[in-house]
């Protein structure tokens, strides 16, 4: 990514993201950080491109052909192999920080902003423990998962601090 370019991803309040299937788990970060970010299993590379052009996505790979394509100008070529790593990298080469409020915001399925919902609205729709449990629980308007505070979060909390 050049200077111009990087300055200018920078310069936006939430920068967008397409990533391609060598770095799936890093879309599940940066989602879970609460950052746009679209990611396909299976697609071509041409397809991933024109989508990351129309968009104005930057694109986020392992994969050394596709950044050559000169059309690709927003792009960072991902270089570790975990996907702690490959946050670390998008994190720092972009200048960003994890925004608490952010964090659980889109969903990690279909990349959709999650919304709020009343407890009464999960009632028959979550584990009968989880709705006796929890209080606060939040839902995808696109793919209707239901996400609330459980023990995975602790994982999370403990990789944010990493990154902090």
């Amino acid at each position: 990514m050049s200077a111009f370019d990087l300055l200018s991803v920078m310069e936006q309040d939430k920068p967008t993201f397409v990533v391609d299937d060598m770095v799936g788990k890093l879309a599940k970060w940066l989602r879970i950080l609460g950052y746009d970010t679209l990611y396909f299993k299976k697609i071509e590379n041409k397809r991933l491109i024109d989508i990351a052009l129309r968009q104005e996505r930057i694109l986020l790979t392992r994969d050394t052909e596709m950044v050559r394509d000169k059309r690709v100008k927003k792009h960072i070529l991902i270089e570790d192999d975990h996907y702690s790593g490959q946050l670390r990298q998008v994190l720092d080469t972009l200048g960003l920080s994890v925004r608490a409020e952010k964090v659980f915001s889109r969903c990690l399925i279909c990349n959709e902003e999650l919304k709020v919902v009343a407890k009464d609205f999960v009632k028959g729709k979550v584990p009968e423990f989880v709705f006796k449990t929890q209080e606060k629980f939040t839902a995808c308007p696109r793919c209707d998962r239901i996400y609330w505070n459980a023990t995975h979060l602790r994982h999370v909390e403990e990789m944010l601090e990493k990154l902090a």
